[in-house]
């Protein structure tokens, strides 16, 4: 089992009655739950409107989410820049010899760039809702 109760405006957590006594003054639980429904809940406790809540929060599952997403939108941006490599070498070399790019490629520029400017704009608005990145 493990043992749940408020002290200072956080959650202790015991598997021991006798533990939590020694070790945090409490000589009773506000909560008991079973190992395995504490770790099914990350071993994470909260108070939230004066009760012992288990597990994240809406806000922490939210801003967790946001993180995943985040990281998914740097890796195809990082992709995005991988592909446009080829593409703007060539167009690069023909301004610099004088000529004119292939349209093709500055085709595949265009369709890259708008691209990445979605995903640039989803960041921001997942980076907006309190999730730095």
């Amino acid at each position: 089992m493990v043992y749940l109760a408020k002290k200072n405006g956080m959650v202790v957590h015991h598997t021991s009655l006798q533990a939590m006594f020694e070790m945090d003054g409490i000589n009773k639980a506000d909560m008991q739950v079973s190992d395995e429904e504490f770790e099914a809940a990350d071993c994470i406790a909260n108070i939230v409107d004066g009760k012992i809540f288990l597990g994240k929060t809406t806000d922490e599952k939210a801003a967790e989410a946001n993180r995943i997403r985040i990281a998914e939108i740097d890796a195809e941006l990082d992709e995005i820049d991988q592909r446009s490599g080829r593409p703007a070498r060539a167009v690069a070399s023909a301004i610099a010899k004088g000529e004119t790019p292939q349209q093709a490629d500055i085709s595949t520029l265009d369709g890259l760039e708008k691209e990445a400017s979605e995903l640039r704009k989803e960041r921001r608005n997942l980076a907006t809702f309190g999730v730095a990145g």
